[in-house]
């Protein structure tokens, strides 16, 4: 349980950024750049996998650095008319954990953790603090650091078998951690 707590507290402390979160919408957009990575991170600390969780503190860190370094080289202006708008920090935090769980354990894991990525992302725009290139270039900068960091998990067993339930066709999936 303390790993958790030390991956959360790195997460949420590499991804501090000034939020505008002023609906639920994008209040949910805040809460999801944090709960996604640490998800993703607690999946990783309940199997176990011990070098999958050291691949993504590795690939937190270097996302998190990586676009706050471009933030401040870059210092566009903001919808809202801030600046260092280019990347989205929140989005970054987001996809990193997608792109990791995709990386790592494949994209049936990842699709999920993607789709909860696009919604943080739509909520930043929503909320007027980024521009769509923003939010792309953050996706683009987590998913690229996930897969030059990370390596797919050795022991995964994935079982796709077709079903019918006399209406349709069906395709199940279903994963086995060895």
């Amino acid at each position: 349980m303390n790993k958790l707590k030390i991956l959360c507290i790195l997460v949420i402390s590499l991804n501090i950024t000034q939020t505008h979160a002023d609906t639920a919408y994008t209040k949910y957009g805040d809460i999801g750049q944090i709960a996604i990575p640490v998800l993703a991170g607690g999946i990783t600390l309940f199997k176990k996998d011990w070098d999958g969780a050291k691949q993504f503190s590795i690939d937190v860190a270097a996302t998190l650095a990586l676009a706050h370094g471009v933030k401040f080289i870059v210092n566009s202006k903001r919808p809202h008319g801030g600046s260092r708008s280019f990347p989205s920090a929140h989005s970054a935090g987001a996809f990193v954990g997608a792109a990791y769980l995709h990386r790592r354990y494949g994209i049936m894991m990842g699709a999920p953790a993607y789709l909860a990525s696009i919604f943080v992302g739509h909520s930043r725009i929503v909320a007027r603090a980024h521009w769509a290139i923003d939010v792309i270039g953050a996706g683009v900068i987590a998913i690229g650091m996930s897969f030059l960091i990370v390596k797919p998990y050795k022991n995964l067993k994935m079982d796709l078998v077709p079903t019918t339930d006399g209406e349709g066709l069906a395709l199940n999936a279903s994963y086995k951690f060895a």
